[in-house]
Parts: C-alpha cells; sequence; structure tokens
C-alpha cells in the first residue's frame, strides 16, 4: 500500500458572513444572524428544516 503525502499550504474562513476572518468577526461583533428561511423550498417533499 502506497501513502499519498498532502501538503496543507493555508488556512482561511469560508461562512455565510462572507469569506475571510475580518468578514466572519464583523458578523459576530454585531451580532448578525447568519441564518434564514429559504424561501421556495416548501416544494421539496421530505425536508425537516426550511433554515
Amino acid at each position: 500500500m502506497s501513502l499519498n503525502r498532502v501538503v496543507i499550504t493555508g488556512v482561511g474562513v469560508v461562512s455565510p458572513f462572507g469569506n475571510g476572518l475580518p468578514a466572519l468577526m464583523k458578523g459576530l461583533e454585531e451580532g448578525r444572524s447568519a441564518v434564514k428561511r429559504m424561501e421556495g423550498w416548501e416544494e421539496y417533499n421530505g425536508l425537516r428544516s426550511l433554515v
């Protein structure tokens, strides 16, 4: 069995507030919610949540 090597060259943040740590921190500091109702999803049967 051969093992593949993985190299991590950086880390970052992708969030509902935006991409990058500054956007995330701004959203959190402002007390904003990143959750919203997804309009139009009622048509999909079997979904237990619409947020």
